[in-house]
């Protein structure tokens, strides 16, 4: 018996479903605070609105990566890697 036949398509559902409600609402924090911040920053300096647009999805864009790997591993540690290897999900090393 392979250890891959616990896992059901409800589990890869339920770690899909909670990894894009993750990424998409720490997404939106973030972005929304570092854009209205970084924005209001290169307009006070008197950056065209143009420039302010376009360097804010940049910075959100970059700012997303983290969240979406961090958010990644939770999901794979917390609902897939317990059924596949029989062993409890490592805790999370705390952040240096």
């Amino acid at each position: 018996m392979t250890t891959t036949s616990k896992l059901t398509e409800i589990d890869y559902l339920k770690a899909w479903a909670i990894f894009f409600v993750l990424v998409t609402v720490g997404g939106f924090i973030i972005g929304l605070v570092l854009g209205t911040a970084f924005g209001g920053v290169l307009r006070a300096i008197g950056m065209p609105v143009r420039f302010v647009a376009v360097m804010t999805r940049v910075l959100a864009f970059l700012a997303s990566l983290p969240v979406s790997y961090f958010s990644f591993r939770f999901c794979v540690l917390k609902f897939l890697l317990p059924k596949v290897t029989d062993v409890p999900a490592p805790p999370m090393p705390a952040a240096t």
